[in-house]
């Protein structure tokens, strides 16, 4: 098997939510002028607005769940996707990377109660847990907090960043951001933007309130406060919401406010942390974007109005607001407005606290995607390091090879015993709930906090 694969041209599959985006946008795009077409690269989508707009610029794509799907498939040497779209499909002598799409905050996975996770939600972990073969992030800690929810072994999430963290060294990105704003940016003398996170509690209870009433879901919200305040410093609000939640809020119309969408990112071929780039503060509140917000040294500030609600719900990671939040909190528009000041004219406002988080979080941030990829080739084929996964893989596989047989009574009668063998080793995830590591991160955090 290593004798054929080092002959031939590595096929390789991206996939993202929403299509186009996020960790695998950013390697694509790396690897794309690295290794041009000495590999064969190919992008999964679900949308016809992403297939046209792909080929048109000349990406090789397909359609999820087609035919050409299919084959690929067959063919693929390695996949990356961010949602773990890949982790249901046979991946016998594939190398399969998990690249996610952020650092959790809030609980997710096996970080969740079990009374909160669905048949289909144990499945799609279970998926997760056995067949990713590597995991990145740009921390230990980070690895820690994602290797306790997909319930991964440590050893296969490394410390190799997060390709999406690469866009914040891109160059020239004025133009790009002038279309989206629809104006020009030295217009301006701050630029704020808006990301509130998703509410849909995995799509079975609301984490938190949302109002239809004002833009930032605050008390005692008024809106003239908030359009004084941008208007009389000539400050812009850019706004965002989640790609699983886009609300019905009524957008009010101003000069100083722009709503924009992942359509329209896609439009001009630039991703957020690109966009994040151009900006001079963050607004958010229990999205886990301040994280990569961070590697950019700029302030944010937090909009907590329904903490309760979300904590009783979903909660955070730890139960430690204090560690999550590297800026004010505030629930009304008269704490925002004067909090928002504070940070846009005082740089050491908070800074020592986002200075430490980064360090905690973002350890290991620069050149993500060359150390991903030096991980797992050399030069145009896999590095020793991926042959030996492939050869791990073959080995457990053999053991397996018989089931192909089996009629159909049997192989019912496997399925239940799969089932019973599932449900207990769920139960042995949240007897232990990987604590070894979990009181590890708990120690690293009241150290943290001492500092």
């Amino acid at each position: 098997m290593i004798k054929n694969i080092k002959k031939k041209k590595l096929t390789i599959l991206f996939t993202s939510f929403p299509d186009f985006s996020g960790n695998s946008r950013a390697l694509y795009k790396y690897m794309i002028k690295k290794y041009n077409k000495q590999m064969n690269l190919i992008w999964v989508v679900e949308t016809q607005s992403a297939f046209n707009a792909l080929s048109e610029k000349g990406i090789k794509c397909i359609f999820k769940e087609s035919e050409e799907f299919c084959h690929a498939i067959d063919k693929a040497d390695l996949l990356f996707d961010t949602h773990g779209q890949f982790s249901n499909l046979d991946l016998k002598n594939k190398i399969y990377v998990n690249l996610w799409h952020g650092i959790p905050i809030k609980k997710i996975g096996y970080w969740l109660d079990k009374k909160d996770l669905t048949e289909m939600d144990i499945v799609f972990l279970n998926n997760v847990s056995n067949k990713t073969d590597l995991l990145t992030t740009p921390s230990q800690f980070s690895s820690s907090l994602l290797s306790v929810a997909f319930n991964i072994k440590i050893e296969k999430v490394l410390t190799l960043g997060m390709p999406r963290l690469d866009d914040f060294s891109s160059d020239d990105l004025t133009s790009k951001f002038e279309k989206i704003i629809k104006t020009k940016k030295q217009r301006y003398k701050k630029i704020i933007i808006y990301l509130p996170t998703f509410r849909q509690g995995c799509g079975r209870y609301n984490d938190g309130t949302i109002s239809n009433n004002n833009i930032l879901n605050l008390n005692d919200y008024d809106e003239t406060i908030l359009l004084k305040y941008l208007k009389g410093n000539d400050y812009l609000m850019l706004v965002k919401h989640h790609p699983s939640e886009e609300t019905e809020i009524f957008k009010t119309k101003s000069g100083n406010l722009v709503y924009f969408n992942d359509s329209d990112l896609g439009k001009y071929d630039m991703s957020l942390n690109e966009l994040l780039k151009c900006t001079d503060m963050l607004i958010t509140d229990y999205s886990s974007v301040f994280i990569e917000y961070l590697a950019l040294s700029k302030p944010i500030i937090f909009l907590d109005t329904d903490i309760s609600i979300f904590e009783r719900n979903r909660g955070l990671i730890l139960k430690d607001k204090d560690l999550w939040f590297p800026g004010p909190c505030v629930s009304n528009i008269k704490t925002f407005v004067l909090e928002a000041q504070k940070l846009l004219q005082s740089d050491s406002y908070f800074k020592e606290r986002r200075d430490k988080l980064k360090t905690l979080f973002l350890e290991n941030s620069n050149n993500n995607c060359k150390k991903l990829c030096e991980h797992l080739f050399e030069k145009n084929n896999f590095s020793n390091k991926s042959l030996s996964i492939l050869d791990s893989k073959s080995e457990s596989e053999r053991g397996f090879s018989n089931n192909e047989k089996m009629d159909l009574e049997e192989q019912n009668l496997k399925l239940d015993r799969d089932i019973e063998e599932l449900n207990k080793k769920l139960d042995n995830i949240y007897n232990s709930k990987a604590y070894y590591i979990y009181d590890r991160l708990k120690k690293v955090v009241k150290i943290f906090n001492k500092k």
